[in-house]
């Protein structure tokens, strides 16, 4: 599930119960990245994590391109 805190990661979207913003596993997909190489680097979550984020991401596209836009 995705949330949305305003005291975890300034509000951005992460993923429930972590500090993984969606919009980090979007860049990391967008660059290539497999489901292993992320499961890899963040062992605390699950494929339907990711798939969740890339869900976010297709129903909240503007949020999260504007949020990765910011953050560059």
């Amino acid at each position: 599930m995705i949330t949305i805190n305003k005291r975890i990661c300034g509000g951005d979207p992460c993923i429930e119960d972590t500090r993984i913003p969606v919009h980090i596993l979007i860049q990391y997909i967008n660059l290539g990245c497999t489901y292993d190489e992320l499961l890899t680097m963040y062992p605390t979550i699950f494929i339907n994590d990711i798939q969740e984020c890339e869900q976010y991401y297709k129903d909240n596209k503007q949020l999260i391109d504007d949020i990765i836009f910011n953050n560059n």
